[in-house]
């Protein structure tokens, strides 16, 4: 199904829609493809066949044929932990069902990774949050947040905006 961009903004102001960009985009219903099209389609590319795939099964909330979704082993670490990501984004299930989902597709072993990042994910948003509400925040110290790894930085920034009395004082404790 082909889609024309500015037709997303019909209720625009007149004024506004020269500056809108002007093309036209291809949606694709994955659910009315077979996996024999999908396959077809990323034959040559494994990491775009099983994203296609997963994204399939999870707009159908077919949790029992994810399970079954042939093994990621042959994918990068990184491969596996963005799709083992999309999928703890996307479907709503218990920790236990999450749990075997990833053991069934193979990437039991990135859990710890997964979790770890998760883990520091969680404490970047909790530090901008807690920031944001205080001092307010840029979006480039957002950025430069998001890119600090060493979680004990991250938790000795965030103890330190309860009694902070700027956000630099705080941001000084990332060490970037």
């Amino acid at each position: 199904m082909t889609t024309h961009f500015q037709g997303q903004f019909d209720s625009l102001n007149e004024s506004i829609k020269p500056y809108i960009p002007e093309f036209n985009y291809v949606l694709v219903d994955l659910t009315k493809l077979s996996n024999e099209e999908i396959e077809e389609k990323a034959k040559t590319t494994p990491f775009l066949y099983k994203s296609l795939q997963l994204m399939k099964l999870v707009a159908m909330r077919d949790i029992e044929n994810i399970k079954g979704v042939a093994v990621i082993a042959e994918l990068s670490k990184e491969e596996k932990i963005i799709l083992l990501l999309y999928l703890y984004y996307t479907l709503d299930v218990d920790q236990d069902t999450m749990q075997r989902i990833v053991k069934e597709l193979g990437g039991e072993e990135l859990m710890p990774s997964l979790a770890e990042k998760l883990i520091k994910q969680g404490k970047q948003d909790l530090l901008i949050k807690q920031l944001r509400r205080k001092f307010g925040l840029s979006s480039s110290d957002e950025k430069m947040i998001r890119s600090v790894t060493d979680e004990s930085k991250l938790d000795a920034a965030a103890e330190a905006v309860l009694d902070a009395k700027s956000k630099d004082e705080v941001l000084k404790l990332l060490g970037q």
